[in-house]
């Protein structure tokens, strides 16, 4: 029996650790778990590689039979301050994996040692749920020039409170004149309206939301 060339083995080892890798992928959501903040995943990534005779090989996994479970998804956050949403079964995002298992952090909460010191493994995964989605499915409606807030496609302008309040304010402080019809207290809206609202009412002029 020959023995490989350095060069050959080197390769060898390399090409093993580099399919054990993950990185970042593709995957779509196949459940949410909203208490714990976490999903199984299905990557849409096959894991594929070239053996040593030079043909192509795939991993041997059946249809459904390829997840990852216990993935916390990462929304933006800050403290106590987040912005959360539903996460729908179907929809797809990014996967990230950390240098090490989360494991050891999520369960203490501050510098640790990591204990599974295997590198970019499925135990480092973080969900984002990000619009990485197929092209057949767009985000709906796209708007170019507005922030747009919930899922849908019948959005309008959120109504602002000082906005409002201000209207109001103009209504109750109004003094109806006697016997006047209301005119007076029209009079006290409309001049608020055109002088503080203007054409755009209430409404923000820069964020949407479904209606």
């Amino acid at each position: 029996m020959s023995t490989p060339l350095l060069r050959t083995y080197v390769r060898g080892q390399s090409e093993r650790r580099e399919i054990q890798m993950q990185t970042s992928f593709p995957a779509k959501v196949l459940g949410w778990n909203s208490s714990t903040n976490t999903v199984r995943l299905e990557p849409q990534f096959t894991e594929t590689w070239v053996r040593a005779d030079g043909e192509t090989q795939h991993e041997d996994a059946p249809d459904g039979d390829s997840y990852i479970d216990n993935v916390p998804v990462l929304f933006p956050r800050s403290g106590s301050w987040s912005i959360t949403f539903p996460i729908e079964t179907g929809s797809f995002g990014l996967v990230i994996c950390t240098k090490y298992s989360l494991d050891a952090f999520r369960n203490q909460g501050h510098r640790v040692d990591p204990g599974d010191l295997r590198r970019f493994t499925m135990s480092g995964a973080t969900f984002h749920p990000v619009n990485l989605h197929p092209n057949a499915s767009h985000l709906v409606p796209s708007d170019s020039d507005h922030m747009v807030l919930g899922s849908g496609a019948f959005v309008d302008f959120i109504a602002l409170a000082a906005k409002v309040d201000g209207l109001f304010e103009a209504f109750l402080n109004a003094t109806p004149g006697a016997a006047d019809g209301g005119a007076a207290l029209q009079t006290a809206v409309q001049t608020y309206w055109t002088t503080s609202l203007g054409d755009d009412g209430t409404g923000s002029t820069t964020v949407k939301a479904s209606l």
